[in-house]
């Protein structure tokens, strides 16, 4: 890597130069972080600016941008981007195919490995339409995903009435509905939310003909 870096700096002082290398600043970007020297990367592929919009076009669905100067865009890739991306019908084999593409150099297989991974869990856990009006249903695939869900306190707390023999679905007030989706997206489980909503009564509106500024 610091042979690397030096190659692409040229030319530098030895006794005025440092070359740092550090992981654990940001978990989240030491883990998923991925840089991209979109500009110098398109000349050497011979390509022009119409390849360097086609790749921030191709990763931004499933990435975060942190910050991009001129010549360098940091992009960072987390558990919700990708869950995201899955929400909107992105699989983890175009996530893949893209960063593929566009990256420099190969992907390291753990990279592929969590990708795989968190992706795979969108969806995993389900909120229906409940039996009773004012309620909803969690649903899960097997024992295992159930009580790793059910029995977080975070969700825990939110249950209504006890399984009643069946293990995989649980109810909880529609009320609590978004925080029921924020407490299973912390414990790693993003819910795909199929309850829809009820049909509110009519409402009367009366419109101005004129602003009031006029």
């Amino acid at each position: 890597v610091a042979d690397e870096a030096l190659d692409e700096a040229g030319p530098v002082p030895r006794d005025r130069t440092g070359i740092y290398v550090g992981m654990g600043t940001d978990p989240q970007a030491a883990r998923f972080g991925i840089r991209w020297r979109v500009a110098s990367l398109a000349r050497e592929r011979g390509e022009g600016p119409e390849w360097t919009a086609a790749a921030r076009d191709a990763i931004g669905p499933f990435c975060e941008l942190l910050k991009s100067p001129e010549h360098v865009h940091t992009y960072r890739i987390t558990p919700l981007s990708l869950w995201n991306a899955s929400a909107f019908g992105i699989s983890a084999a175009e996530v893949l195919e893209r960063l593929d593409q566009y990256s420099r150099y190969p992907l390291p297989p753990n990279l592929v490995q969590e990708i795989e991974s968190q992706m795979g869990r969108y969806g995993l856990v389900e909120l229906l339409p409940g039996s009773k009006r004012g309620e909803i249903q969690i649903a899960v695939p097997d024992e295992a995903t159930a009580t790793e869900v059910f029995e977080n306190p975070s969700v825990a707390k939110l249950l209504l009435e006890g399984a009643n023999g069946d293990v995989l679905h649980r109810n909880v007030r529609g009320g609590d509905r978004g925080e029921v989706k924020i407490a299973l997206t912390e414990i790693g489980y993003p819910a795909r939310d199929l309850v829809g909503f009820e049909e509110g009564g009519r409402l009367a509106l009366d419109l101005l003909e004129r602003s009031e500024g006029g």
